[in-house]
């Protein structure tokens, strides 16, 4: 280069110079994220303060150490993992948060395939009603129904997603928890905090809103996305093909739930994956149906309602994972029968 009269480069600068994402992490206000931390902590509960812990020890002792936090969702697991990074950062330690969502551990699996088998020629046929409304993947709980949903509205079915969150509002002692930790939170039958939807997409009503056809359970096929208005059509039944606007509304716990708060948002969720539960008010899928079993089913007819959405057995695919069985690794499932009601 400096036979063409070019500078030479200076290898040993370019060394010292940190990359953009290392220089923002040693860019935070040092004391306003120690106020943070001192302020939030007090928020943890006994088990999410036994977890922050063991992971700061490990980094003050320097031990490299794997912590795998498993709990069921709505349980502050994001809001303690978040503390812990803000935790980190105020010593001035450069800590890179590398997400995992549920799709980049789905693809190594086999659920990628049966989505696949199940909505073939989604690409062609998104935007028929009956070609839509025929499919369905039928799971035991809600956290695989998202998996499902998660792989088809992100791979398979075409066009911008829309995101909406929710407004959500604690009742009582408003301090107490902070609104991420509210945020985390999904009781049963509320929509999410952070809705994303897509023109064309399946999806299914979670309340009440006329008695004449829109009810718990129905689902549409959504037409139109606005900033607040949903306008979608009836799917199947004797109200198929009627539209409807549907508004964002308030939802509100129960007496049973540990605290009060409410949630508004639009009272639907994709329904490409549903639960067993939710399937049984719907209409026979005449063309392909598949089962989803990460685990095998918990209560009684599970199995025999979710293999009764099909009309032949042929167009029913099932995929069961390996679980173990009687101290061997074993594909199985179990068909949960209580005889006292048969």
């Amino acid at each position: 280069m400096a036979n063409l009269g070019l500078p030479e480069p200076d290898f040993e600068s370019e060394l010292e110079v940190l990359p953009m994402i290392l220089q923002e992490e040693l860019n935070f206000d040092k004391s306003a994220l120690c106020d943070r931390v001192f302020e939030r902590y007090l928020t943890l509960n006994v088990e999410q303060k036994y977890i922050f812990d063991q992971v700061v020890e490990s980094v003050i002792n320097k031990e490299g150490e794997i912590f795998c936090l498993n709990a069921s969702g709505g349980s502050g697991k994001t809001y303690t993992i978040n503390l812990i990074l803000v935790e980190d950062r105020s010593q001035g330690h450069i800590t890179v948060a590398t997400a995992v969502s549920p799709l980049h551990l789905i693809d190594s699996t086999r659920l990628w395939g049966l989505c696949e088998v199940v909505f073939r020629g989604i690409d062609e046929n998104y935007g028929g009603r009956l070609w839509m409304s025929s499919r369905a993947i039928i799971t035991p709980t809600n956290k695989a129904a998202e998996e499902v949903n998660t792989v088809v509205m992100s791979k398979f079915l075409r066009g911008d997603s829309k995101t909406y969150r929710s407004c959500d509002t604690l009742h009582e002692n408003e301090n107490e928890f902070p609104v991420e930790l509210i945020n985390d939170r999904n009781p049963s039958g509320f929509p999410p905090h952070v809705l994303v939807l897509k023109k064309h997409s399946s999806i299914m009503l979670l309340r009440n809103l006329d008695a004449a056809g829109h009810c718990n359970g129905t689902r549409y096929i959504v037409l139109n996305l606005h900033n607040h208005i949903t306008e979608a059509e009836v799917a199947t039944g004797t109200h198929a093909g009627i539209r409807i606007m549907i508004p964002r509304i308030s939802l509100t716990t129960t007496k049973d739930y540990p605290f009060s708060f409410s949630r508004k948002q639009f009272p639907v969720k994709p329904a490409f994956g549903m639960t067993s539960n939710k399937s049984q008010g719907l209409d026979k899928c005449s063309e392909k149906a598949g089962i989803y079993l990460p685990t095998p089913v918990f209560s009684h007819s599970q199995f025999y309602v979710a293999n009764r959405r099909v009309g032949f057995e042929n167009n029913v695919h099932i995929l069961a994972l390996a679980s173990e069985y009687k101290g061997r690794k074993r594909i199985y499932t179990d068909n949960v029968v209580y005889k006292e009601i048969l």
